[in-house]
């Protein structure tokens, strides 16, 4: 269809013509005479005219059509699209497809096709001119089911968001938590464990004693697993609720009233739900269930909280009964984050209870100037640290710096890690050595003799805390062995330190004093 403003121009500009007795000049435009001084020719107007047909104007002129303009010979960006005789802005969508637009940069009578993400009106996003069931992420278009390149534990769910990836376990390499033991780890993937390191008392739950540099598949656990802990040379995962354990059974600490290794889990008894979190000492197991802490195995320092003698299967910590956030054990003892304070239960031989004394207990004693902001517990060999506030504290063994307070003396109560006052989100105490995740990087401290904190450096440790070569950002949870440290990092797992048995899961021996990545 012709353009209807155009027609209008030209018959004015005729009629004008038609009744003039001589031809305008100076401003005013003629159809019967071209040339100089203020004629136009074929809607051009020349020097010092002005005219309104063609919309294309010369020096000192001026032209405005369908919105576009020109002022002393220069093109104004146009803002408007005529398509089909109807005016549209800038920026206006088609109706028709959803995904074309006016955009008069590119063409001002035709729809332009969009590859920009806009939503459609039926939760889809336009891509190459055409509403797609995908996501538009960081400028780019992703199908749907397409993973995370940087997080196997996301992908492009469409009907979740359109913008953003989504949380979903769906990629065979998606780690969602990791354990480690004193030469021994394990994984929490897409809901089921595998295990690698050392597996002399059957720690790797695959019903074998051998060893593996890589990980395996723990035997009948496929699914429902939420959380895991390994011990010295046992290992324990909460499954629907409920806690299985295997590989050295002495003492009871597997739970099923028995003192027999398994090479497969076993069912801890009286325990089949509402477990929320899980942690493995030396000898001993706590967990946290229905909001209160339950513990068995080796009782001999009172690190059960609970005065039994033969702690075969889980018994109720004296006083924790609700409230508990964080469960953790150490060598001997153990700690638990109870509404907001801490506290802690059987050897204390370097203060690692933090109640100013080095007497053990038998029951729960209040961790001295911890009485609220905790939100987490880790426990190494002899010392301990908790969450206070987004900051780290520890207290008890200090020979090698594992306090992180840049001395080496033993605490009784605890003190203030150096560095760490805002931003901690997880704590992790190792042999001699701790190690925290902060806004996403990870920091260690204590004792590197075997490259456990991870920096780079051949050095016998560090006082203050150090950065994690390379892991600044991504890492979500974290756990230290006896010498060596797993993190997850964007959804894989990463492990550094002590490699002797393998526990670093990369199909080596060969120990490494920066991350490296599990074989799964």
């Amino acid at each position: 269809m012709p353009n209807c403003k155009y027609i209008y121009t030209l018959a004015y500009l005729l009629s004008v013509a038609a009744c003039s007795s001589s031809d305008r000049t100076n401003g005013d435009a003629t159809v019967s005479d071209a040339g100089s001084s203020g004629t136009s020719t074929g809607g051009k107007t020349s020097s010092g005219g002005s005219a309104t047909v063609g919309g294309n104007a010369s020096t000192g002129g001026s032209a405005t059509v369908d919105g576009n303009a020109s002022t002393g010979g220069s093109s104004v960006v146009a803002t408007t699209c005529v398509i089909n005789s109807t005016t549209y802005q800038g920026g206006d969508l088609n109706t028709n497809t959803n995904c074309s637009s006016c955009q008069p940069s590119k063409s001002a009578d035709t729809w332009s096709l969009l590859d920009d993400g806009t939503s459609c009106s039926n939760g889809q996003v336009c891509h190459t001119g055409t509403c797609a069931t995908g996501c538009w992420i960081d400028s780019k278009y992703y199908a749907s089911g397409t993973s995370n390149p940087n997080n196997p534990c996301q992908s492009c769910q469409p009907s979740t968001a359109t913008t953003t990836w989504a949380d979903v376990v769906t990629s065979t390499k998606c780690v969602q938590a990791l354990a480690a033991g004193s030469y021994h780890s394990c994984a929490i993937v897409v809901g089921g464990v595998q295990c690698w390191g050392r597996n002399n008392r059957g720690q790797l739950g695959n019903n074998s004693t051998t060893d593996s540099f890589i990980p395996v598949q723990v035997q009948g656990l496929t699914s429902g697993v939420t959380a895991i802990s390994a011990g010295q040379i046992h290992t324990c995962a909460v499954v629907n609720g409920g806690v299985q354990c295997w590989g050295c059974n002495g003492d009871g600490r597997l739970g099923n009233n028995s003192t027999t290794d398994s090479l497969v889990p076993v069912q801890a008894q009286g325990i089949t739900s509402g477990t929320t979190a899980i942690a493995s000492g030396g000898a001993h197991t706590c967990a946290l269930v229905n909001g209160g802490v339950q513990c068995w195995g080796y009782n001999a320092n009172g690190q059960i909280g609970n005065a039994c003698v033969t702690c075969r299967a889980p018994v109720q910590v004296q006083g924790i009964t609700t409230g508990a956030a964080g469960v953790t054990a150490g060598d001997y003892f153990s700690c638990a984050a109870v509404a907001g304070a801490v506290r802690c239960w059987g050897q204390n031989n370097y203060g690692q209870l933090g109640n100013n004394s080095t007497t053990d207990s038998q029951t729960p004693v209040q961790v001295q100037g911890i009485t609220s902001g905790a939100t987490a517990v880790g426990a190494g060999n002899y010392h301990a640290c908790a969450l206070v506030n987004g900051g780290a504290q520890c207290w008890g063994n200090n020979d090698i710096g594992q306090l992180g307070n840049n001395l080496i003396t033993d605490s009784q109560t605890p003190v203030q890690v150096q560095g760490i006052t805002s931003g901690a989100k997880s704590i992790a105490g190792g042999g001699i050595h701790t190690c925290a995740q902060i806004n996403g990087g990870i920091q260690c401290w204590g004792g590197n003799n075997d490259g456990q904190l991870g920096n780079n450096a051949d050095s016998i440790g560090s006082t203050p805390p150090v950065q994690v070569y390379g892991l600044t950002s991504g890492a979500s949870g974290l756990d230290a062995g006896d010498s060596h440290t797993c993190a997850v990092v964007n959804g894989s797992a990463k492990c550094w330190g002590d490699n002797y048995y393998g526990q670093l899961g990369n199909n080596s021996t060969n120990a490494s004093e920066v991350p490296v990545s599990v074989s799964f």
